[in-house]
């Protein structure tokens, strides 16, 4: 998936005139084609159907600044010096960070400009078209992430929010945590643990037979046989296992932890 937002300034001599354009486009099971995009900016049609050789701006008057999905996440930057809240989002299939996730990364920078807390929101595209893996997979990688990547001694809180599949990845993560780098969640206290629409049950129950058959058979790989509380080598269910051990002790351990379900359409 990509996306980015470009910003329009078309200068006069009394005013300055500004557009956000937001463009999102997503791929499902590639990550690495490129999507290419041709915005054409003018006062009228007849003005659009100029046809320039090169690509860019060639009036003085209009500035463009553009920023891809990595520039969008980056933003704003936590304030130096203060406790830092570490917010991460996952998404569902193909963990994507455009679209839903960055939709409520603006609702909680927004929030923040309020309250004043230092917040840092931060998905992690590296699972990117890697759904089929399994959420053991996908969610050490995000724990991994979380640890290597975006923990620093001016963290100081923690929170989750996983869409669908992100859920059960988030849950994970947690007690991949827990059981790796059992320092962390000492020096970070866990505050929220969200999820939205997750099958934290699997969903063997909401599929007719023939879905239940082609998830056993890796229709959507080691993934599809997660949600499909699927036994292997004589092995408990994944989905089984991982309420209990060290994710149940690590959840406790959230001063909120609040589940979201929808009662149509998903």
């Amino acid at each position: 998936g990509q996306s980015f937002n470009a910003e329009l300034s078309l200068h006069n001599i009394k005013k300055k005139y500004v557009w956000i354009v937001d463009v999102v486009s997503q791929i499902l099971f590639n990550a690495s084609t490129d999507v290419g995009f041709e915005l054409l900016i003018g006062r009228n049609l007849d003005s659009l159907s100029l046809k320039c050789e090169k690509l860019g701006s060639f009036n003085s008057q209009l500035t463009v600044n553009r920023k891809d999905t990595l520039d969008l996440w980056n933003l704003p930057r936590p304030m130096p010096n203060k406790d830092i809240h570490l917010v991460v989002l996952t998404h569902g299939l193909h963990s994507n960070v455009e679209a839903d996730m960055y939709y409520i990364k603006e609702q909680l920078d927004k929030n923040a400009e309020v309250t004043g807390e230092n917040l840092l929101v931060k998905g992690f595209p590296g699972n990117t078209c890697k759904t089929e893996k399994g959420v053991k997979y996908l969610g050490s990688r995000v724990a991994e992430y979380i640890v290597n990547e975006l923990y620093t001694e001016d963290v100081k809180k923690i929170s989750f929010v996983g869409h669908s599949l992100g859920g059960l990845v988030q849950t994970f993560a947690i007690a991949y945590i827990e059981m790796n780098f059992p320092w962390f969640f000492e020096k970070v206290t866990p505050v929220n643990f969200i999820t939205l629409a997750a099958p934290l049950l699997g969903i063997v129950t909401d599929n007719p037979a023939y879905i239940k058959a082609a998830l056993s058979v890796g229709i959507v790989g080691k993934t599809g046989q997660d949600l499909g509380l699927q036994v292997t080598q004589g092995k408990e269910p994944l989905l089984k296992l991982l309420p209990t051990g060290p994710t149940h002790k690590i959840l406790k351990k959230f001063h909120n932890r609040t589940v979201y379900a929808n009662s149509v359409n998903d």
